[in-house]
């Protein structure tokens, strides 16, 4: 059994869903088996990696009209394997439920906009069926059991009211990003050995999400980009099933240290939804997989 089939054999069973159990043989994850190189400074060239200055000083975001806002840290381009990384502004903290509720609840009146007129075409998610924070609680943990059309329509909540344009960062951002200038499978400066200051997972996270920015930061100032929960990107080589446009990054609470490498990604399965008896089931959430979260990110003007 693969690492992450256990992980949804093993969420499954601690929520009742047996029948999605025997599917969850088929959840895919890659990695990069080729990243054998050790952690080392930021370098100023090189083949596998370079970086154009510093990250800024952290600025915040606010929502009009709520109390949601982000500290956003322009992050420096450069050279991640071959590719060109320009410069991008992403959020310190994982999005949390509160800020991602704020959207939710503007379900039950009309479509959000700037200057209070009414605005059509708004993707929104409905509000769950099922207790989506698995007991784990709210506030200020990381929304949880998101599906990628969740996270891109909170992108879109975040873009309309804030006149700024919000999405979720690419493979090759998000890894750039967690990386803060490593050579290494984890952020510069940490090794397998050191996970325990930045991240919660498998092995001190007692099989549950906890408050966002609890560990140390990376050096480009981000929290839990190791661990804690596995975060939404998009797929720079999307495969053909509309599921394959997103790829899980970063790991989670429920992963063992090798799974929170900032190469690994997770494709969506199709059991992680597969105890949910509405009809059609929910596209926004996911019933049996409660360790897809998220982070967005902002074009720098």
């Amino acid at each position: 059994m693969t690492d992450s089939s256990f992980r949804s054999f093993s969420q499954s069973i601690s929520i009742g869903a047996v029948l999605a159990c025997a599917l969850a043989l088929t959840a895919c994850r890659a990695s990069d088996s080729n990243d054998t190189s050790t952690d080392a400074p930021v370098v100023a060239s090189g083949p596998a990696l370079r970086v154009d200055g510093r990250p800024s000083a952290p600025t915040t975001v606010s929502v009009p009209g709520s109390d949601v806002a982000f500290a956003m840290v322009e992050v420096p381009g450069g050279v991640l394997g071959g590719t060109e990384v320009a410069p991008f502004a992403i959020a310190t903290l994982e999005v949390t439920w509160d800020q991602y509720m704020a959207m939710v609840a503007e379900t039950e009146g009309p479509p959000p906009s700037k200057d209070g007129t009414k605005i059509d075409g708004l993707a929104r998610p409905t509000k769950p069926y099922i207790a989506t924070d698995r007991g784990f609680g709210m506030g200020t943990r990381p929304v949880i059991s998101i599906s990628a059309l969740g996270a891109e329509s909170f992108c879109d909540w975040l873009s309309l009211r804030t006149g700024r344009k919000f999405r979720l960062p690419t493979e090759t951002e998000w890894e750039w990003a967690a990386r803060a200038g490593s050579n290494g499978s984890y952020s510069l400066g940490v090794t397998a050995a050191d996970l325990d200051q930045v991240a919660w997972y498998d092995a001190n996270s007692n099989s549950t999400t906890h408050p966002v920015g609890e560990k140390a930061p990376n050096a480009w100032g981000l929290f839990d980009m190791h661990g804690n929960v596995a975060e939404w990107t998009r797929a720079i080589e999307p495969g053909t099933h509309k599921w394959d446009r997103h790829r899980l990054c970063g790991g989670s609470f429920f992963d063992p240290a090798e799974l929170l490498a900032v190469t690994e990604r997770e494709t969506r399965d199709s059991s992680w939804n597969m105890s949910d008896p509405q009809i059609p089931q929910s596209v926004w959430w996911l019933a049996d997989a409660a360790w897809p979260g998220m982070r967005v990110v902002m074009d720098v003007e």
